[in-house]
């Protein structure tokens, strides 16, 4: 099942990206013990010590491994791109048919929701209080530099690696997930 957290928050940040990260955690099925996270690798949002700082808090809280898997920045479309557009095409199609008027998250919301796509809306004062709850300004606060980490391809929690690396699990015991953010406002971190 694909999911799709969708925001009035315009910071594609260190923070946005932990505290979405946290909520699709939160969504995974039972018996998953290990998140395969594959995006491209801007440092803004997802390739900075901060977020990578994070993945051992994440990954103690939710009992799971977590992977982080870079493809290289700005280049090419994966899976989560297509799911994204599909969306996008839905809530345009029900504009055209003049079944709803989209002037902001919520309605792009209920425009899309109920789908073969589940989706979770997080607004700017929801995600301030998830990052709060979170206690990500001391976390960040503690992250140390990851010399290197923008030829990185592949992160775990005690493992670093400029290789590119993948596995395979037979016991479906693992998931993928594909996290990228509007490219149209990357905020530097």
């Amino acid at each position: 099942m694909s999911h799709v957290i969708v925001s009035d928050s315009r910071e594609h940040n260190k923070t946005s990206i932990v505290v979405f990260t946290n909520k699709l955690l939160e969504l995974k099925p039972e018996g998953v013990k290990h998140v395969k996270i594959w995006t491209d690798g801007p440092k803004s949002q997802f390739k900075n010590k901060y977020v990578m700082y994070s993945m051992q808090m994440l990954s103690d809280k939710h009992n799971v491994q977590i992977s982080w898997n870079f493809s290289a920045t700005s280049h090419g479309k994966g899976p989560v791109d297509g799911i994204g557009a599909t969306l996008k095409r839905v809530a345009d199609e029900k504009v055209q048919r003049r079944q709803c008027v989209i002037n902001g998250v919520e309605d792009f919301y209920e425009a899309v929701k109920g789908g073969k796509v589940q989706v979770t809306m997080i607004t700017e004062r929801v995600l301030a209080k998830l990052a709060y709850k979170l206690q990500l300004g001391q976390l960040f606060d503690n992250a140390e530099a990851i010399i290197g980490i923008t030829d990185f391809h592949y992160i775990a929690p005690g493992y670093v690696t400029k290789r590119y690396t993948s596995g395979i699990f037979d016991d479906n015991s693992s998931i993928d997930m594909d996290i990228k953010p509007n490219d149209s406002d990357k905020s530097e971190d």
